[in-house]
């Protein structure tokens, strides 16, 4: 298995849940065609395996600390959740390949859900979010719709949608220590996963390094950014003989990067428009004087943030679409800070946002070259 291969096997297996043979056949194909020589090397630097079914072939993995951008995308509500929940554990009360109604998932719901959380499904709102659980569950194969069409119940509370069960629906929630009725919260059920990871120091710091879109150095991590600096050798050359990413470390900042844009992948830059005023917003802060602390984190409060973004759009709008020149300051701002919270580059606490050292300390220099000749 040569570089190029071995790069696209570990692509898919890690920007995916899961690689499912109904949808990705060639994909499926392609990795357990190499399963072996996988998952010896998954297992020797991530200390993970992989699971290899003839319907799926999935790496699993948890993250080490739970961080906001690792919500689902498209949800837009703790109730989101909540139902995916309620809809997962009614899924697995079910035979594989078993048929249901709508109906008969909504009544599980209303009969099991905490009063805490009152449904009415005349509220829009709600069958909405209903709907978002039930159009993920399909994304993921979990469901497959035989009858009927969702967007009906969006609309006006059609119940009469038949589905079927998938065999993948069994391996979602991943296994647990023990069964999550005996767990008194999810701070308890949290602790116990963090009790059964990794122990190999490199194979966390390989995981969370693919996993996450950057590592920055804390009061909490020291002892790891020392190891990386101890073995940036060893994670270098796995890096360049095996992937096609690069391994970048400083003082503050650990991370894998591409030289070039690949839109298989979600990282950043991508060719969003957005992400190019936000390199552009970096260009910004760069030419400002930041006052950081020990740890390269700036602090911005609401106000300053939005007068960055009120000389960004000065400075760089006639580089820009139609839809962001006619952006109001405010809504600008918040576009941006909300995409730079995506990819850690800030964190907002109590209305202050602090500046992550990929804001502070690295150059993202704009130039503009239209009238050079």
């Amino acid at each position: 298995m040569n570089q190029e291969i071995f790069s696209t096997c570990l692509n898919l297996l890690f920007e995916n849940f899961w690689i499912v043979k109904t949808t990705q056949p060639e994909e499926y194909r392609l990795i357990k065609r190499y399963r072996k020589e996988l998952d010896i090397e998954l297992r020797k630097r991530f200390g993970l395996s992989l699971l290899v079914r003839s319907q799926f072939i999935q790496l699993f993995r948890r993250p080490f600390h739970l961080q906001e951008w690792m919500g689902i995308e498209d949800f837009k509500d703790v109730m989101d959740y909540v139902l995916l929940m309620h809809a997962m554990a009614y899924i697995e009360e079910q035979e594989t390949n078993a048929y249901f109604l709508l109906n008969e998932l909504i009544e599980s719901i209303e009969r099991d859900l905490p009063e805490d959380y009152h449904l009415e499904w005349t509220n829009y709102l709600h069958r909405k979010s209903l709907v978002r659980v039930l159009k993920k569950l399909i994304d993921l194969a979990i469901l497959e719709v035989i009858q009927g069409e969702i967007e009906l119940f969006e609309q006006n509370e059609d119940r009469n949608i038949l589905y079927t069960i998938t065999t993948q629906s069994r391996y979602l929630l991943g296994k647990t220590p023990d069964a999550f009725v005996k767990y008194e919260d999810f701070d308890d059920f949290w602790q116990e996963i963090q009790n059964n990871q990794l122990e190999d120091s490199n194979q966390a710091l390989f995981t969370q390094l693919i996993c996450e879109p950057v590592l920055y150095r804390n009061a909490e991590n020291e002892q790891d950014f020392i190891r990386l600096r101890n073995y940036q050798s060893v994670f270098a050359r796995f890096v360049e003989e095996k992937t096609d990413y690069q391994f970048e470390l400083t003082k503050d900042v650990a991370m894998f990067t591409l030289d070039k844009r690949d839109s298989s992948r979600d990282i950043f830059p991508s060719r969003k428009v957005l992400d190019e005023i936000l390199v552009q917003l970096q260009t910004v802060l760069f030419d400002q004087e930041q006052q950081v602390d020990t740890y390269g984190v700036g602090l911005f409060t609401m106000s300053q943030w939005q007068l960055t973004a009120e000389k960004l759009k000065q400075d760089y709008q006639s580089f820009w679409s139609k839809e962001y020149k006619e952006l109001k300051i405010s809504e600008l701002a918040n576009r941006l800070l909300e995409r730079a919270q995506e990819f850690q580059m800030v964190k907002v606490i109590d209305e202050v946002i602090y500046l992550q050292p990929v804001l502070t300390r690295m150059v993202a220099k704009m130039e503009d070259k239209r009238d050079e000749k």
